[in-house]
């Protein structure tokens, strides 16, 4: 199994049981504090990693090292993942989990207008998709003359169109529609 998939599906498995327990945030934040110890400390890494060694021993280990650092959930998470033999593969679940975090938090758009915008008229487009959205947004932003006016707004498979053009469009559909008698 590829190891993206497979860190993938134990990150979102984490996530979901985070939402149901000690909420999202936290249970990533613990595992990034968790990747980083282990990232500062090698020997710490190679001890839970190592076949040599019983998954008990490695157990009490995460709750003495970790024990008031992290929740009782995630501890549970990592001695899943030592039950399982799958310690080794921490830190890519530990980056898919932040990876799954942001993209359902983090809007990524593309903010197309046919004039320079001022930042605060970009501030307000921003903090009135994030309103309506709930999420926070990433916008690029983008100059295209073929516009004409107005702004359109690209992000998560969707095309919000305020563009001058595109209600020349509509008009024009309206306009072609109608019979004359």
């Amino acid at each position: 199994m590829n190891i993206r998939v497979f860190a993938k599906r134990y990150a979102e498995g984490f996530i979901g049981y985070c939402r149901q327990t000690i909420g999202e945030q936290r249970g990533v934040d613990d595992l990034v504090r968790i990747k980083g110890i282990i990232a500062a400390n090698p020997e710490f890494g190679d001890f839970l990693k190592s076949s040599r060694i019983i998954a008990q021993e490695k157990r009490e280990l995460v709750d003495k090292v970790f024990g008031h650092v992290v929740a009782e959930q995630t501890r549970q998470f990592l001695k899943l993942l030592i039950d399982k033999g799958h310690i080794r593969f921490l830190s890519e679940i530990a980056e898919c989990a932040l990876k799954l975090h942001r993209m359902g938090h983090v809007s990524e758009g593309v903010l197309r207008t046919s004039v320079p915008l001022s930042r605060d008229t970009i501030s307000l487009i921003k903090a009135t998709l994030e309103k309506k959205f709930g999420k926070k947004m990433e916008l690029s932003i983008q100059i295209d003359p073929a516009l004409l006016g107005g702004i359109q707004v690209e992000m998560d498979n969707m095309v919000i169109d305020g563009s001058v053009r595109r209600r020349l469009e509509e008009l024009k559909e309206k306009l072609m529609s109608i019979k004359v008698a």
